[in-house]
């Protein structure tokens, strides 16, 4: 499942995505939207493609990852509007050659910070 609706832009220590809530969006229930724990697989995608897009960059295969836990997950919202357009920001805190930690920010256009939250990350060597 691919909740994020595109990689917006990648820097060399961070990578952006964005989402748009609409009433075709995975998990949306009306009238209130998307619950605000899916932020967390959000975070988690947008880390993902960071991992991907490094990796295509350097020449490598893209690695299967895996979410491990997350900690601080704070939301100002219990829900993600409708109409709401969400950028989410993550960032290595540590990286190590299978398991790495991020720090995921999500904003949107008109109420700016919403969530934030560190997830710890596995990827999977090509041997497993």
């Amino acid at each position: 499942m691919i909740l994020i609706d595109s990689a917006a832009a990648q820097g060399s220590s961070s990578t952006r995505s964005v989402v748009r809530i609409g009433e075709d969006s995975m998990f949306y229930e009306a009238p209130h939207g998307v619950p605000a724990y899916v932020g967390i697989e959000y975070i988690a995608q947008t880390v993902a493609a960071h991992a991907g897009l490094h990796a295509l960059r350097r020449g490598e295969p893209v690695r299967v990852g895996f979410l491990l836990g997350t900690r601080e997950y704070k939301c100002a919202e219990t829900w993600f509007r409708l109409g709401a357009h969400l950028t989410i920001d993550v960032s290595p805190v540590l990286e190590m050659t299978d398991v790495s930690k991020f720090r995921g920010v999500i904003t949107d256009q008109f109420r700016g910070k919403l969530a934030d939250c560190s997830v710890t990350v596995y990827l999977r060597s090509g041997s497993e």
